[in-house]
């Protein structure tokens, strides 16, 4: 009815700041723009690249670095990590290196949230424990992780040898 609002019931309070920024045309650069294809559809139809050279792999790490940082200051994860497609899948990345970042980075993001959660020291306009349904590489082990890190780092050092 008239006044009521349609939401989903992890919706709270400091979202709506968010949600009216989103959908305003002067804040939302992507509701003005035609050519902004959707996350889906760019991972469907193969446009990242999913195995991106060391150059690009890094830039791509400089700037998700500056994306959490943006998250921890307060910002949704929606409205940061998750505006780069790379957080959207990162257990399609081909490259280890990338692909490891990327699962460690929202595995500290989850452990993040929770431990936030659990202190109950936050406000919702310092910090958003909502993760916008996104995955945040639950499935992936620590331990497994620990192992992928260890090997990274031992065929890094030996690369810098031979180089």
């Amino acid at each position: 009815g008239e006044g009521n609002m349609l939401h989903a019931d992890s919706f709270a309070l400091g979202d709506s700041m968010s949600a009216l920024e989103m959908m305003d045309p002067k804040m939302d650069a992507g509701l003005l723009n035609p050519t902004v294809i959707p996350a889906d559809e760019v991972l469907e139809k193969k446009i990242l690249p999913l195995d991106p050279d060391l150059e690009t792999t890094v830039a791509i790490i400089d700037k998700v670095l500056a994306l959490e940082m943006t998250w921890v200051r307060g910002t949704a994860i929606v409205q940061t990590l998750f505006t780069c497609l790379y957080c959207h899948c990162p257990n399609d990345v081909v490259g280890e290196p990338l692909k490891l970042y990327l699962q460690m980075l929202l595995k500290g993001c989850d452990s993040t949230k929770k431990t936030v959660s659990k202190a109950s020291v936050y406000e919702e306009e310092d910090f958003s424990v909502n993760m916008g349904g996104y995955a945040l590489c639950e499935q992936v082990g620590d331990d497994e992780i620990a192992a992928r890190m260890s090997a990274l780092e031992e065929t890094l050092h030996k690369s810098l040898k031979e180089a």
